[in-house]
């Protein structure tokens, strides 16, 4: 449960306000409603971000925006998580995948492949969560991020601890220890080094677990 709570807290991040600030000056009418309904998630207000979302939705199909359409689709899925609704939240991430496949617009895949490993990780499909955070990593370490590279990582291991894949885990984490090292954002390591404890303790290494 711990460690799905930290992932959600993660994918959560990617979709702050702060990550919207390259769209910011494209369209500012779109980017202040996204950024109004962010805020809204964020506060718990869910009908008020609905109704910002379809407002956005409308307004991007109107003014011919892809990418703030886009961000509509990735960010109503977002809410509706919010709310416990993983099926329809699957919905409209694969909507906002299909749109940045058809636009080639490919700066917000990680965020959605890692949304979509999440509901298929709560939904027990663990295979399809897999290949989902796979697809995530792929893209982050095309892109060159390498703080997603190692959140990727993280909710990689995730999968192979359920699978009951615990030295497969532990290596992957010890990998993304050495990349958030590497990059100094030190917030990160207590998660990791939790996470490898409890595999070292699923192992029944309790000296290993107890470091």
């Amino acid at each position: 449960m711990f460690k799905y709570l930290i992932v959600l807290i993660f994918v959560i991040s990617l979709f702050s306000t702060s990550d919207l600030n390259a769209q910011y000056g494209e369209n500012p009418e779109l980017d202040s409603l996204i950024r109004e309904a962010v805020r809204s998630t964020e506060k718990s207000d869910f009908e008020k971000s609905l109704n910002l979302y379809n407002e956005l939705l409308a307004e991007a199909e109107d003014q011919g925006s892809p990418e703030h359409l886009i961000l509509g689709y990735l960010n109503f899925g977002i809410l509706y998580w919010r709310i416990n609704e993983s099926e329809q939240a699957l919905n409209y991430y694969f909507r906002a995948l299909d749109l940045s496949k058809e636009y080639e617009i490919h700066k917000h895949l990680n965020s959605i492949y890692n949304n979509i490993g999440i509901v298929y990780s709560k939904n027990n499909e663990k295979k399809k969560a897999l290949e989902s955070f796979e697809a995530a990593l792929e893209i982050s370490k095309i892109q060159d991020n390498q703080i997603k590279v190692a959140i990727n990582l993280i909710n990689v291991s995730n999968v192979h601890s359920d699978l009951k894949e615990y030295d497969k885990a532990i290596k992957i984490l010890n990998e993304a220890k050495e990349i958030i090292e590497k990059e100094k954002e030190y917030n990160f390591l207590a998660v990791i080094y939790n996470n490898i404890g409890e595999r070292y303790n699923d192992l029944n290494n309790y000296d290993k677990a107890l470091e």
